[in-house]
């Protein structure tokens, strides 16, 4: 993978020293994250986190019910902020070729920062249906902005429009980002990715045909 995708500077080894105002399961989760990334998240296990963590296996089997189900809820911990990025996109007026490219570069900025979380999560849906559940209920929330106008008959059109959008663009992701198997140019990647984006959207947020 090319240095320029390089993550930022290595959290410590430890998260005992957290703030303690933090719950057991945030400090759990908190250490998962620090495991995942310096392990990766098939090399990791339940007692790397505990180790990591300085928490007990008793307290760990209260929240959780294993690595998939940590990885799930590490996701949840993003979906708020996911599903607001995507309706800020739908509520941009005029939406431009321009817009549609900067936030295309914005999700592809956060897929960088959290590339371990989704590494993780990959590796979870596969393992574990909570996690999966987890996955689409993000999609789902992320989408929700896009196929806003699409109700009655038309809802679930709209929706699954809405959704292979996006999950086109989670595995381009996940495959040029997380496993480094492409090499695309990022600028061209984003020209390509954009003016496809800004054809659909039109489409999607005028709502369906017989509503024009």
């Amino acid at each position: 993978m090319s240095e320029q995708w390089a993550v930022g500077p290595r959290r410590p080894d430890s998260v005992t020293a957290v703030d303690g105002k933090k719950s057991a399961r945030e400090r759990l989760l908190d250490a998962a994250e620090v495991v995942f990334r310096e392990r990766g998240y098939p090399a990791a296990t339940v007692q790397d986190i505990l180790d990591s963590s300085g928490g007990g296996r008793a307290t760990f089997y209260v929240y959780f019910k294993g690595k998939a189900d940590v990885a799930a809820c590490l996701l949840e911990r993003r979906r708020e902020s996911g599903s607001e990025v995507l309706a800020t996109l739908a509520d941009t007026r005029p939406l431009t070729l321009q817009e549609v490219r900067k936030w295309l570069e914005r999700s592809l900025q956060a897929w960088d920062d959290y590339r371990v979380l989704m590494d993780a999560v990959n590796h979870a849906v596969a393992d574990d249906p909570r996690a999966a559940h987890s996955h689409w209920a993000f999609v789902e929330e992320m989408v929700a902005p896009l196929s806003r106008r699409w109700t009655g008959e038309h809802e679930a059109v709209g929706r699954l429009r809405a959704t292979m959008l996006l999950l086109q663009w989670e595995r381009l992701l996940w495959h040029w980002l997380v496993q480094g198997v492409t090499s695309y140019d990022r600028e061209v990647m984003l020209d390509a990715a954009a003016a496809v984006w800004l054809a659909q959207l039109e489409d999607l947020l005028d709502g369906p045909p017989a509503d024009r």
